[in-house]
């Protein structure tokens, strides 16, 4: 039988389920994908994950990135939720009202710019230019594409997607 919470969280919204974990804002180093990730270009958050996700999957063995696992769209990282949460609260992104049923996109605020530029001179020039083809693809796909380019990656290899 499922722990107590597991069943509290099944069906729960993302800020619903990081409202009963203990946050981790310790990992203010993850804070710089995501912050290079939105210098490329402003991404929903479900984007944002499948791009962190493919990247790490391209690239492989990034030292200290965020941990995926399965989720309702795909690949998840609670980190990331809790980083774009900590961003946002503290100036760096903003997330405009849209209307209803369209994906809330994260754009940089200036002081956001400003932290994604020493960001990117810390990321790995292989890294980088993999980050930004990866944004660059992940940009232009619909979420059902999205997803549909994470499951085709993965699908002819005998490991699990996550």
């Amino acid at each position: 039988m499922p722990s107590r919470s597991r069943q509290l969280n099944k069906g729960a919204f993302p800020r619903q389920i990081l409202a009963g974990r203990r946050h981790s804002f310790g990992a203010k180093h993850k804070y710089k994908w995501i912050l290079a990730a939105l210098m490329v270009k402003p991404l929903d958050r479900i984007h944002i994950m499948g791009a962190l996700f493919l990247l790490q999957k391209r690239v492989g063995g990034i030292p200290d990135f965020f941990q995926f696992e399965p989720f309702f769209y795909g690949p998840c990282s609670f980190e990331v939720y809790e980083s774009l949460f900590s961003l946002e609260r503290n100036g760096f992104v903003v997330r405009p009202l849209s209307p209803m049923f369209h994906p809330v996109v994260y754009y940089l605020t200036d002081r956001g710019k400003k932290e994604a530029e020493k960001a990117v001179r810390t990321i790995d020039p292989y890294i980088w230019e993999n980050l930004v083809a990866v944004i660059s693809e992940v940009g232009q796909l619909s979420l059902c594409d999205l997803l549909r380019k994470i499951g085709e990656c993965y699908a002819g290899t005998k490991s699990k997607v996550f």
